[in-house]
């Protein structure tokens, strides 16, 4: 009897640590917010930066046809080593698009079978690879190892750098986290709180752009993901459906042709009708730019 009592005495301790626990950790996202909370009526809104570990990279750029102008660039990561994976079982690995002036030279997103590097064909100098954490397909593992990382981590990105395509032997480069990425979060500080460990589970999940521009699959408006936060708050922006537009990218017009993100931006309104919202892609399908 008196077991039975200390068991469900430790039983309802340990609930409690965890729940003081979650408590300081939702205090503590906010207090790494870039953004100052804003309480409106019941409802506190903020965001957290979607944080990757600084890691350094070895960055070979290997020119296979000079007339040509084909170079394959090679990369080599230790993503997942600090939580002990390797690079078979890992749950995530490194993508990477490069871009030039004009557009996307090529990217890798995952494959069934891991990739370390890229093929393009360019006449230019130097070019702009964009690396972010993404869901290895090639490993093993069942998907839910994903949660050994941090679920920030998911959707987060490093800064882009610019490699040039004359330069010789493999490089030691360091890739740091980009803080335009951060995560919507919000509370309705008024409603029955509910588990916290679950409330953490339920709210930190949806990823914005800052300085992306958006479609509003709603009116056609085009702003920043920024200006959208600002307009609407973490809550209604994550519920509400924005495309990216990719200022690089050929959109079709259903009358005039073809026609560049950037021209759609500058015009800041379209009419959806005349466009196939399929080619407007969530932040989480898009390429960086």
């Amino acid at each position: 009897m008196q077991q039975g009592i200390l068991k469900h005495s430790a039983q309802l301790f340990a609930f409690a640590l965890i729940a003081f626990t979650a408590f300081f950790q939702v205090e503590d996202l906010k207090a790494q917010n870039p953004m100052m909370p804003s309480q409106v009526d019941a409802l506190e809104e903020w965001t957290i930066p979607a944080f990757v570990e600084t890691m350094e990279i070895e960055l070979e750029v290997i020119c296979e046809d000079r007339e040509k102008n084909f170079f394959v660039i090679t990369w080599k990561d230790t993503l997942g080593a600090s939580k002990g994976f390797n690079v078979i079982n890992r749950p995530l690995e490194l993508h990477c698009t490069v871009r030039n002036d004009t557009g996307v030279l090529d990217y890798y997103r995952g494959l069934s079978t891991s990739r370390n590097f890229l093929s393009i064909v360019s006449s230019d100098s130097t070019v702009k690879l964009y690396f972010a954490p993404g869901i290895s397909m090639f490993s093993p593992e069942d998907r839910s190892g994903v949660l050994s990382f941090d679920q920030l981590t998911l959707h987060a990105e490093y800064m882009p750098i610019e490699v040039s395509l004359n330069q010789k032997g493999k490089q030691k480069i360091l890739l740091e986290y980009n803080p335009d990425i951060v995560v919507l979060a919000w509370e309705e500080s008024s409603a029955p709180r509910p588990d916290p460990v679950l409330q953490l589970g339920n709210k930190f999940r949806k990823h914005i752009a800052l300085k992306r521009y958006y479609l509003n699959t709603e009116d056609g408006k085009i702003k920043t993901g920024k200006k959208y936060l600002k307009k609407f708050g973490s809550m209604k922006m994550a519920s509400t459906d924005l495309r990216i537009v990719d200022p690089q990218k050929v959109y079709r017009h259903k009358t005039e042709g073809s026609v560049r993100g950037a021209q759609l931006i500058k015009q800041s309104k379209l009419e959806l009708e005349q466009f196939n919202l399929g080619d407007f892609q969530p932040f989480e399908d898009s390429l960086p730019y």
